[in-house]
């Protein structure tokens, strides 16, 4: 008979064995949570190591690195962090930078930028980068970079704003003395009086410094240089872009333009590295159009002074016989007037005869007459030997001479008197007597009333027109005024205020030099008066010198 109390005995006698699987199995839980403790607290010291190394990292790079770190409230008014770094920026003791503000050393006319940046990032969340001036404490400014970010929450806004100060005073220094020394090389560079432009083995232009009328500077870059030099010297400049780039050599050239200008110049290779190949080519042109004048010039000058020795040599070897010519022929007029009383005697007895193949009748008026001639023209030798010995004789350059204007102008009449007679039938000179004398130089004015006068007398269309020299006297302003005006062909009014430009002429074609005028002007000026000039287009030119006279007592 089994009853429900029986079961539970028997039942009660198994309990040991359960009793022993609930304890195994609570002892395994322990076990495993025990295990588990152990492994989260060795993970939190490792944590808490990292979180140290890291710490103590921070703490290293925030003392030695330059840059100042900082981190503030998202409205930027209340600074949580703020690195060691900015001290040393500053000059300032430990002490004093914890008790320092972000805002507090900037210059007074920067911090303003500094606070609309710094807003503009913590309103809108955007990086921000301001340079601005800082005072140390000793007094120095210095030049800073802050760079500044937002830092947003896991709702996306703006809770913290961090960044670093950078100390820029020796990079900005480096970077302005840059710009100031790129400026200064390319003023130097687009002022240059010479042509520089770099080109490629193609000869397509890379740089140019300044513009000519052929092509502008700005627009210059990928046009061909060829274009600008002309067709005959092209092929040669082909040749020698090749050499450039293949060879590395550095040829010279010169050519003349279409519009008579004279160049010089020189390619030179440009190298990448020190043994690198040539990547580009630098032609420099220069403008020798006056260089070439000047040098034409002195050669004529020397020419000149040339002639002018010869014509000393000349004007000596010529005195000789022109001073027998005169003795001779006042011997022969004294000796014709002792012997016409004996052949007029002769005559009025026998009635007239022959002399010299005529009669006597004829012949008796003439040959006194041939015997003034003889002379006169003997004396007029004389005066033109005097005239080129004058002009051969070197100029000292001196002003001190009391020069008589219309001895001057007498002696330019005639030394120019073949070219008188070659150009025209009337050539006058009006000149009232006892003008009184300027402080000068005659040589020099007789080669200012040389050039005047030759300019009118080549300017004559015809020989039936003229050319007049005046001189008369403004005792008001104490001057003398000599014009010399011309029936000539005029000069056009965009010439006329050229006409003493050194090399300017119209008449290149003739041999002109454009020097003549130039140099009348200075020697005018030099002895305190002025050269102006007045034309009319078909009616002539007026060139009118005023100088000052002598004051008189």
């Amino acid at each position: 008979y089994r009853s429900s109390l029986f079961r539970s005995a028997e039942a009660f006698q198994e309990g040991p064995w359960m009793a022993l699987l609930a304890g195994l199995l609570f002892t395994v839980l322990l076990s495993f949570y025990l295990a588990r403790i152990r492994d989260m607290i060795r993970q939190r010291a490792a944590v808490e190591r990292q979180l140290a190394e890291r710490e103590e990292l921070f703490r290293q790079m925030t003392e030695t690195v330059d840059e100042a770190f900082w981190a503030t409230s998202a409205d930027a008014k209340r600074l949580l962090y703020l690195s060691p770094a900015f001290g040393r920026i500053l000059g300032l003791t430990e002490e004093a930078r914890v008790r320092l503000t972000l805002l507090e050393a900037i210059h007074p006319d920067d911090r303003q930028e500094l606070v609309e940046a710094l807003r503009r990032t913590g309103q809108e969340g955007v990086p921000t980068e301001v340079i601005y001036r800082i005072r140390r404490v000793d007094g120095m400014l210095r030049w800073v970079r802050t760079r500044g970010f937002a830092v947003r929450d896991a709702d996306n806004r703006v809770y913290r704003l961090v960044g670093f100060v950078e100390d820029i005073t020796e990079r900005k220094l480096a970077d302005e003395a840059l710009r100031e020394s790129e400026a200064k090389l390319r003023d130097l560079f687009q002022q240059s009086p010479d042509i520089i432009m770099t080109v490629n083995a193609q000869g397509k232009i890379l740089l140019m410094n300044r513009s000519i009328p052929e092509l502008p500077a700005e627009r210059a870059l990928g046009h061909s240089s060829l274009a600008l030099m002309p067709r005959e010297f092209r092929k040669w400049f082909r040749k020698a872009l090749k050499k450039v780039f293949r060879k590395g050599a550095t040829p010279q050239f010169q050519y003349s333009a279409d519009d008579g200008t004279y160049w010089e110049g020189r390619i030179v290779p440009i190298f990448s590295g020190e043994n690198g190949p040539v990547t580009a080519a630098m032609v420099i042109a220069s403008d020798v159009t006056e260089k070439r004048n000047l040098e034409a010039q002195a050669l004529r000058n020397a020419r000149l002074a040339s002639i002018g020795v010869l014509a000393a040599g000349v004007a000596h070897e010529i005195n000789n016989p022109n001073n027998a010519i005169q003795f001779n022929a006042v011997l022969m007029a004294r000796a014709w007037q002792d012997i016409l009383p004996i052949l007029q005697e002769y005559f009025e007895e026998n009635g007239d005869f022959a002399l010299s193949g005529l009669s006597f009748s004829a012949n008796r008026d003439t040959f006194s007459r041939l015997l003034s001639d003889i002379t006169s023209n003997s004396d007029r030798i004389r005066r033109i030997v005097q005239n080129l010995k004058h002009m051969s004789r070197q100029d000292t350059g001196e002003l001190g001479e009391q020069v008589d204007i219309q001895q001057v102008l007498e002696a330019t009449l005639m030394i120019l008197h073949n070219q008188i007679q070659k150009h025209t039938d009337s050539c006058t000179l009006e000149v009232p007597d006892g003008l009184p004398p300027i402080r000068g130089n005659s040589q020099q004015l007789e080669q200012v009333f040389i050039n005047l006068l030759l300019n009118a007398l080549q300017a004559l269309p015809e020989r039936t027109c003229g050319v007049t020299i005046e001189a008369r006297l403004d005792p008001a302003a104490e001057l003398l005024h000599i014009a010399v005006r011309d029936q000539g062909v005029g000069i056009p009014e965009r010439d006329l205020g050229r006409l003493t430009e050194p090399f300017f002429t119209t008449r290149t074609d003739a041999g002109g030099t454009g020097l003549g005028l130039s140099i009348s002007r200075s020697i005018v000026e030099r002895h305190s008066g002025s050269l102006t000039f007045e034309s009319h287009l078909g009616q002539g030119t007026t060139a009118l010198v005023r100088l000052p006279i002598i004051p008189q007592a």
